[in-house]
């Protein structure tokens, strides 16, 4: 009787508590008397299944990437780190070229893009078991890390979890960041839509090599595009793991407990590089150049410092990584320059340079890297009829004026003593991110840049970072001499781990030089650096606010609101607008979140093209209408700019693109939507 009266009172139980689950949803906001638009259990859920997608395309990755670490048979000679590291670069690798391929022949839809996913881990059961457990051996060892380290030890550990985490959050954010939404993840939303990779003639930036773009595109169909800004936060983390390995192999001048310190000190420095972070919570390309950059160096030197060792397996794996680096933009290409001049410093200081050796490993190589990179040349010789478009020769279909500030058409700058000099002052001091060298970097590089080359003197290895980051730099004064539109410091991230590590060696062997004054100040400058890059961590998690959305509290739509304001408002008139309308954009290259057809203009050098080339509005009109555009959107605040910046456009043509754009507007074109000092919506007449 007993049993049966606890029975029905279960019953009871569970009938009444569901009944009231049914009526209020768990964590449905109106259960707690929040007035909001979505509720929470949707956007937590989002938030949980973008971060285990991304686990999920980590795991795979590394699972196919241990698969072929055994075929190049260099486990044997790296330590378990190392080859982690070694197979997330293989089998991201292999993820890239998979979508690549897949896109190409029309694949792009969910059931391809999951199977895909399920068959990295599926058919690598042994290595996916593998990569499970050391993510659980991964944290019990910074757990215990963390429990023997000291105080000072503690609080950088500390200052490194808010560092990745902060970022995180702003990625886990809908997508608003200027490159991303003008075609970093702008091309790929176009590749979803049509469900394969195609020739986007409408955004010649598309032409450059699309590596992470691949990754973005899987991570679109998959989920969306938070997703897809996460998977190039996990190269910030990758990026640090990297860096603790170099400073663990190669630091031999200090001994295992001091090593471990140094790494510390290294990843510290990398980053607390306020740029870093930024970049960590966009859907750019310059941490995965970073990241392979460092590891095909590592790589390289493992195969020199092995001696008459087999070493054919490190150096196809940093021919690789150095393939892949460039698949993240034309101007990687210095990496690999960089690279090899450093592996032939490293084995003329060490003693391992032998003639024939180093001929048959520069063939491997640059075979190999070459082979990593022919499959960009080739779809864009197959879209475009150019292997290099857009860069080199232009796109067929447009003329070479009117993508000249993609390719940075004559805007070179006068090399001079005093540009090459005081580059390294202006983007360390006086950068900022949207401003002077467009990005802000810490100062620490350069404030300790005396104490680095004084440890260069006493370590080979450092010595050879330093000529590494010299060859970079050297490589980017000629780009800038060549086109002003790389005037700015994030071609040079790839540096910035090199620069870390070099630096941590430095500040790592104060403690047996005999300067007590220089060890005080460092670590004092080092602390209040870090202290005030924590606030200003704070204030932007702040600013970004964006814990209503990861919590469902707030739409999409508002949030976005909230950032891109006009740029939104403007996209839903011009997506309420007839499905076959073509809406050609004037100052206003972000393409992202309209729906339409829309031709966005080329970073504001559109107007320049019809000045010079359709000079009335009568041409200009004509020319409109051949290319069959509907609409015109105007970005004031674009032209505006271009008013104000001579360093952008000559007075004179400023005033010249707007009398013609003036007279097409008054002669030709109907106002149907305004916002003051934003944008504005024309028919063509």
């Amino acid at each position: 009787m007993q049993r049966l009266t606890g029975t029905l009172i279960t019953f009871w139980a569970v009938i009444i508590v569901a009944a009231w689950f049914a009526i209020h949803r768990p964590f449905s906001v109106d259960a707690l008397g929040i007035s909001a638009s979505a509720d929470i259990a949707a956007g937590v859920g989002r938030t949980l299944s973008d971060l285990l997608l991304l686990a999920a395309i980590a795991t795979g990755a590394e699972a196919s990437g241990f698969r072929l670490l055994v075929w190049l048979k260099i486990k044997e000679g790296a330590t378990g780190l190392e080859a982690a590291l070694y197979a997330f670069g293989l089998g991201l690798g292999v993820e890239i070229f998979t979508v690549l391929g897949l896109g190409l022949l029309g694949g792009l839809n969910k059931p391809v893009m999951y199977l895909l996913l399920l068959g990295l881990i599926l058919l690598n059961p042994r290595q996916s078991l593998q990569v499970l457990r050391g993510y659980q051996k991964l944290v019990l060892k910074i757990w215990g890390w963390f429990l023997g380290a000291n105080w000072w030890e503690r609080a950088l550990g500390l200052y490194l979890g808010i560092a990745l985490a902060i970022p995180l959050t702003i990625a886990l954010s809908p997508v608003f960041s200027w490159d991303a939404i003008m075609y970093h993840l702008a091309a790929p939303k176009l590749y979803v839509q049509a469900g394969r990779i195609y020739n986007i003639f409408e955004m010649p930036t598309a032409s450059y090599p699309f590596g992470i773009e691949m990754l973005y595109t899987w991570a679109m169909v998959l989920q969306g595009d938070e997703l897809a800004q996460t998977i190039h936060w996990l190269f910030m983390p990758l990026g640090g793991a990297a860096i603790w390995a170099f400073a663990e192999r190669f630091f031999t001048g200090l001994d295992e407990h001091n090593r471990q310190r140094a790494a510390l000190l290294t990843v510290t420095l990398y980053f607390s590089v306020p740029h870093v972070q930024l970049l960590a919570s966009w859907a750019y390309t310059d941490l995965l150049i970073a990241f392979y950059a460092l590891i095909g160096l590592h790589a390289l030197l493992i195969a020199i410092s092995r001696g008459n060792k087999t070493s054919w397996g490190y150096v196809a794996i940093a021919a690789v990584f150095a393939g892949l680096a460039f698949s993240g933009k034309y101007t990687a290409v210095t990496v690999a320059i960089s690279i090899v001049a450093t592996g032939l410093y490293f084995a003329l200081v060490t003693g391992q340079f032998q003639v024939n050796r180093y001929a048959r490993w520069g063939f491997l190589y640059g075979g190999i890297a070459f082979a990593v990179v022919l499959p960009w040349l080739i779809r864009n010789w197959f879209f475009t009829g150019n292997p290099v478009a857009p860069i080199f020769w232009g796109v067929n279909g447009w003329q070479l004026d009117e993508i000249a500030p993609i390719v940075g058409k004559g805007l070179g700058q006068a090399l001079s003593l005093e540009m090459v000099l005081g580059r390294p002052f202006k983007a360390a001091i006086f950068g900022a991110a949207g401003g002077v060298m467009d990005a802000t970097i810490s100062p620490l590089y350069l404030a300790f840049l005396p104490l680095t080359v004084w440890a260069a003197w006493r370590e080979k290895v450092a010595a050879a970072l330093l000529l590494n980051v010299g060859v970079q730099y050297f490589c980017w004064i000629a780009i800038i001499v060549s086109t002003a539109q790389l005037d700015h410091s994030r071609i040079l991230l790839p540096t910035f781990p090199l620069l870390a590590l070099a630096t941590g060696y430095g500040l790592a062997i104060l403690p047996s030089l005999k300067v007590g004054i220089l060890k005080t100040f460092a670590a004092f400058l080092l602390g209040i650096f870090l202290l005030g890059n924590l606030l200003n961590l704070g204030l932007w998690f702040a600013a970004a606010d964006t814990a209503p959305y990861l919590a469902g509290l707030q739409t999409k739509d508002t949030f976005l609101n909230g950032i891109l304001g006009s740029q939104i408002r403007a996209a839903h008139f011009v997506n309420a607008l007839p499905q076959d309308s073509y809406t050609f954009f004037l100052f206003e290259p972000r393409s992202y979140y309209f729906d339409r057809k829309v031709a966005p203009d080329l970073n504001g050098g559109e107007i320049f093209y019809f000045v010079d080339n359709q000079p009335t509005p009568e041409k200009m009109l004509a020319d409109l209408k051949q290319r069959g555009v509907t609409h015109l959107l105007v970005w004031e605040a674009g032209l505006k700019f271009m008013q104000e910046n001579p360093d952008y456009a000559k007075p004179e043509r400023a005033q010249a693109a707007v009398k013609l754009l003036e007279g097409l507007k008054t002669r030709y074109l109907t106002l149907l939507y305004e916002e003051k000092g934003q944008y504005n919506v024309y028919a063509l007449g």
